[in-house]
């Protein structure tokens, strides 16, 4: 260090302590959310002994401090100042000259923090934010749960919720510095696991990315403690955070005080002396203690809630809209009232959501009524809240029944990565069509490419609902394709032809399976590398509406999709014995008007 330069030394000692960002702190529990403070005040006191032996001519202590907001400091050394460290960040020096046998210090820190609000951004390239390290692995397998590999920093926050529902939190992990490879095999950790394994998958993508230490409260153990996130490079130079452990991102809530950027969850706090002879300097550090003395509570997001009223045999569909002034990890959970039993009213499916968004979003629930007596009507009240204390309300009638229309999704239930495909609403009246982790689609033909992993849609329209599950895997065996005539009538038989392709490099046989109301049929067949066949079947149409046509080829794995055919009811023209029937009848529901009118002048 400079100062060291001017001292006639001997001997020259320095001592790294690696202090992990989940250090103890001594803070008290305060019971709140912390994603709405927008601002707080905190007094932090960092302290502890140095037991010095020998000759020491001079002595420093390097301590890793708040980067922004000091109001006020107050340290118990000789002189202290501050200085940049090789990553640019602002450290406070403490120095000594010829120390005593038992040192003391002490540093008290008055800091103001605000939450970070972040728009949109495009992201910077930057090499030396990419590299692998000791705590940052890459494997293929963590490239798989990368994949597509978006620069965007919505990718980025997708990614930083699914590491947040991917790991666990597990305190019996503290201190243990897990390296990414390892959390994803073993799926718990703390924070730092948490953002050792979001690194990679950003680093992975082409993210420029670096690893943030300091405090954060704790909606766990309901206190400040040390924490860590990370932060990715924006175009204009700016850092955008991402906490994957609290599911934070773009927002930052003001309980984070960020005391260090590095490049893993290293962070060096680091002693030097200069002295003669036998030196012996043994540090006790004792446990930070953080105080928050003061904090404003704020709503980032304003939700609204609406939904249409429906029959006891209907599905419906809850809309929920959020909006932000900044780009945030939008959190919603809806839950339905309940009955006398405790039960909800309403099977809400999937009631908790999670999504990116910059300004405004659109969120959307499928639900039916369950627990119901059908001869009641009822009024349910629906409500929303989100991570940031915002709530709202909307009421559903339930009451009668209706016709029910027939729909379906057609299209691949097996994707795989990087494959286009499309999926198609069926259906003839409006309709809302949506997946929880996409958003809604406006059209009736959605066009994807998906990451690996499952994928849910639902189609909601005429009171009936249809869902998909498409799996979208590391490697297909087969593609197939259905071919149906796009309609046609009850009792009639049609032909359906199936296309198989094997994808392999190898000869590969299949069992195809193909299944259509109550018909269910098989066919064997060996396909040569890369070949294509096709299978023929003879369907009749029995039940008018529309109808969902199943195929799936199954091997080491198995390969499905879905087509439709809209069936009509065949209208039978009269026979003439139905004719006489039909003409007597009128007669005879004449005379009884008739006499029913005299009957009522009497």
């Amino acid at each position: 260090m400079w100062w060291i330069m001017f001292i006639p030394a001997t001997q020259l000692v320095e001592f790294f302590l690696y202090a992990l960002f989940n250090q103890s702190t001594k803070s008290e529990k305060v019971i709140l959310n912390p994603k709405q403070v927008s601002e707080a005040t905190f007094k932090i006191v960092q302290s502890g002994t140095f037991h010095v032996s020998g000759n020491v001519n001079a002595m420093n202590l390097t301590l890793n401090v708040p980067q922004e907001g000091v109001l006020n400091i107050s340290v118990d050394a000789d002189s202290w100042k501050f200085v940049n460290d090789e990553f640019s960040n602002r450290v406070l020096v403490l120095e000594w000259k010829s120390p005593i046998i038992e040192t003391r210090y002490k540093a008290e820190i008055i800091v103001k923090n605000r939450a970070h609000f972040q728009n949109e951004k495009p992201l910077a390239t930057a090499p030396e934010y990419l590299k692998e390290n000791s705590q940052i692995k890459f494997t293929p397998e963590i490239a798989k749960a990368a994949f597509p590999f978006e620069r965007t920093a919505r990718r980025a926050a997708e990614l930083a919720t699914w590491v947040n529902s991917y790991v666990t939190y597990d305190l019996s992990v503290v201190g243990q510095l897990k390296p990414s490879d390892w959390v994803y095999e073993n799926r718990r950790g703390v924070c730092v696991e948490y953002a050792n394994l979001l690194s990679s998958l950003l680093k992975m993508s082409g993210i420029p990315t670096r690893y943030i230490v300091g405090y954060a409260y704790s909606a766990v153990e309901n206190k400040l403690i040390g924490h860590t996130w990370v932060e990715i490079l924006a175009d204009d130079g700016s850092w955008i955070p991402l906490d994957p452990t609290w599911n934070e991102a773009g927002y930052l809530d003001a309980t984070h005080i960020k005391t260090a950027n590095r490049i893993d969850a290293n962070v060096t706090e680091k002693v030097a002396y200069t002295g003669f002879g036998k030196i012996d300097v043994v540090w006790t550090k004792n446990d930070d203690d953080i105080t928050l003395l003061d904090y404003r509570l704020e709503n980032v997001t304003r939700i609204s809630l609406s939904a249409d009223n429906i029959a006891f045999n209907e599905q419906g569909v809850i809309k929920g809209v959020a909006e932000a002034g900044s780009c945030t990890i939008e959190s919603i959970n809806v839950s339905s009232c309940v009955i006398e039993t405790g039960k909800q009213l309403l099977n809400i499916i999937e009631p908790e959501r999670a999504s990116w968004m910059c300004g405004k979003t659109e969120f959307y629930w499928p639900f039916n009524a369950t627990y119901v007596d059908r001869g009641f009507s009822y009024t349910c009240p629906v409500s929303a809240h989100d991570q940031t204390g915002s709530s709202a309300k909307a009421s559903i009638g339930i009451s009668g029944t209706k016709q029910i229309s027939d729909v379906t999704i057609t299209g691949p239930d097996t994707a795989g990565i990087n494959e286009q495909f499309v999926l198609t609403a069926v259906t003839d009246r409006p309709f809302t069509f949506f997946s929880p982790a996409l958003g809604r689609n406006a059209e009736k033909s959605w066009s994807l490419k998906l990451a690996t992993g499952q994928y849910m849609f639902y189609l909601v329209s005429g009171g009936a609902m249809a869902k998909k599950t498409v799996n979208v895997v590391d490697k297909k065996e087969f593609s197939l394709d259905v071919a149906a005539p796009q309609n046609t009538t009850s009792g009639s038989a049609f032909l359906v032809k199936v296309t198989v392709e094997n994808l392999l490099d190898k000869p590969k046989g299949a069992v195809l399976r193909l299944e259509f109301d109550n018909f269910s049929g098989e066919a064997q067949m060996t396909l040569e590398p890369l070949e294509k066949k096709d299978a023929y079947f003879n369907l009749t149409a029995a039940v008018a509406g529309i109808r969902k046509i199943s195929a799936s080829a199954m091997a080491d794995s198995i390969t499905s999709t879905s087509a439709s055919v809209i069936v009509y009811k065949l209208e039978l023209p009269l026979s003439f014995v139905d004719s006489i029937i039909n003409s007597i009848r009128a007669v005879f529901d004449g005379i009884i008007k008739a006499l029913a009118g005299l009957f009522g002048q009497k």
